[in-house]
């Protein structure tokens, strides 16, 4: 998901750059709203991710308590 997520990136980026010298069509335009969507997406299945991770510490009982010992 980290390496999805930094591609959308980079393909956004390059898309911004184009933008910004006014060399951006139409079709550019839809490509980087697709690819903004899709970026939403995958930033909330990382979340997901991160949530149930953290439901499954909790339920483990790992408290990190041997950083202390």
């Amino acid at each position: 998901m980290e390496k999805r997520k930094q591609r959308l990136i980079d393909s956004i980026a390059k898309i911004n750059k184009r933008n910004d010298k006014s060399e951006i069509d139409n079709i550019q335009r839809k490509e980087r709203m697709i690819l903004q969507a899709d970026m939403d997406k995958t930033k909330v299945r990382l979340k997901s991710m991160i949530r149930q991770k953290s439901i499954r510490w909790l339920a483990a009982g790992d408290l990190n308590t041997r950083f202390f010992t």
